[in-house]
């Protein structure tokens, strides 16, 4: 017979020292994915730790991947109480938040009826109760796993089909996109290879990486009930903090170079690190315009960050 290891659970607290630490682990993108998953949302990207919401301040603020729907997370060790029940509420009302997530230790059945009935008279919001446990097997290192009390069933179904809608108006996106481009002998002879792409139903799309292969341009786009609303394209460098303050050193000339600015968004908690320009579309705008405007930005970055690599 097979020998199996036995399941013991560690206390919450011999993890971390407190919610604030839990935070700090919970916002980082393999962690937050995970939470992901288990909830059958698309991967959160998280925005703000300790958001302020009046005189209060939400743990984690971010938003859903393809829907762009605004999350709240608020964490609790220990036993579920009012005092968090209101703050969710709040952070709801005050972030106007369309997932509300609630991790708790431990859920009392009259919080998990009260999530419940949130559920129920509120269309146009969901509300998860979320349980949180560690787990060793004999002598592995602990996992943190996450349980559902409470979830709005009929409210994911909605999100899963408009989600559906989106990658598919993304996929025809950048499939028009991609026969835009392979009209334009200069944009393949930078990105050699566009020919045989095949479109994808993500909100960005990668072209061929930067120098020394250390980073790539992604162009990108913003959708909202089905709605093309922003576009943008950043210089992606992933896992390396020296070409990000080497291209930093040079920011003032690369910016007269392009003849605008960009964002530069640096986190030293992050491996990667991007410097991006995004723009609205206007109403009415033709797609055409926003191939143009994508397309420029993706040869005109590249040709000038590579001359500070």
């Amino acid at each position: 017979m097979k020998e199996l290891g036995r399941i013991s659970r560690c206390k919450v607290r011999d993890i971390w020292t407190n919610e604030n630490d839990f935070s700090d682990w919970l916002f980082s993108p393999e962690n937050i994915e995970l939470l992901s998953d288990t909830l059958g949302l698309n991967t959160i990207i998280t925005q703000t730790r300790e958001d302020s919401v009046g005189g209060f301040r939400a743990d984690i603020v971010g938003e859903e991947t393809d829907t762009g729907r605004k999350v709240i997370i608020e964490n609790q060790f220990e036993t579920s109480n009012h005092d968090h029940l209101g703050k969710i509420i709040t952070y709801a009302a005050g972030k106007d938040a369309s997932i509300i997530i609630w991790i708790v230790e431990d859920a009392r059945p009259e919080h998990a009826s009260a999530i419940e009935w949130l559920n129920n008279n509120m269309t146009d919001r969901g509300f998860f109760l979320v349980q949180i446990e560690v787990i060793k097997i004999e002598d592995s290192l602990p996992a943190a796993t996450f349980t559902i009390i409470q979830k709005p069933n009929e409210y994911i179904q909605m999100v899963k089909a408009e989600t559906d809608n989106t990658r598919q108006f993304k996929l025809e996106y950048w499939n028009q996109f991609l026969n835009y481009v392979k009209q334009d002998r200069k944009f393949l002879k930078e990105y050699p290879g566009t020919e045989s792409r095949r479109p994808t139903g993500d909100h960005w799309y990668t072209f061929r990486k930067g120098c020394r292969g250390d980073y790539h341009i992604d162009c990108k786009i913003y959708t909202r009930n089905g709605q093309l609303i922003a576009i943008g394209t950043d210089v992606w460098i992933n896992d390396n903090k020296d070409l990000y303050r080497q291209f930093e050193k040079h920011k003032d000339e690369i910016h007269e170079a392009l003849g605008y600015e960009m964002e530069w968004d640096f986190k030293e908690d992050k491996k990667a690190t991007s410097i991006r320009i995004k723009r609205d579309v206007r109403e009415g705008e033709p797609l055409e315009s926003t191939f143009e405007w994508l397309k420029e930005k993706a040869v005109t970055l590249r040709a000038v960050f590579n001359r500070y690599c």
